[in-house]
């Protein structure tokens, strides 16, 4: 009976996590706000995709709201790709918008998982080079 208890025990603990939600967040770390240039995020996975279109930014996830970012949930297990894509406003000794400067950037595709016992938050943190994707 002893034995019993601990072989379900240890099966509960490695498939507790199975089949989680999971909180995964795409925000704009270019350093670009409206008042410098146009920010995109764009975030797709097997369930869902979502545009945003971002009006300030965050240096750190401390200062994420829902002017930088954005936050779904989907289902561990999943794989997610995250792309941006702006423009950056070219002014002249005057100030005066006399072009633009495009970029875009995308990440490699990055399958989600939960954990034990709560599932990790997952972010992706875009800027004009690199979406780097990481967890906490």
């Amino acid at each position: 009976m002893k034995r019993m208890v601990l072989l379900l025990a240890v099966f509960l603990m490695i498939f507790a996590g199975c089949g989680q939600d999971v909180q995964f967040t795409v925000y704009n770390s270019t350093g670009i706000n409206s008042a410098s240039g146009l920010i995109w995020l764009h975030m797709s996975s097997d369930s869902i995709e979502k545009w945003h279109s971002a009006t300030t930014y965050a240096d750190t996830i401390e200062q994420l709201d829902e002017t930088n970012s954005f936050t779904v949930k989907i289902k561990e297990n999943e794989t997610v790709n995250v792309h941006v894509e702006g423009k950056v406003y070219v002014r002249d000794s005057e100030g005066i918008v006399t072009g633009y400067d495009e970029f875009s950037a995308d990440s490699s595709p990055v399958t989600v998982f939960g954990g034990f016992p709560d599932a990790p938050r997952w972010f992706a943190s875009a800027n004009k080079e690199s979406i780097i994707v990481f967890r906490r």
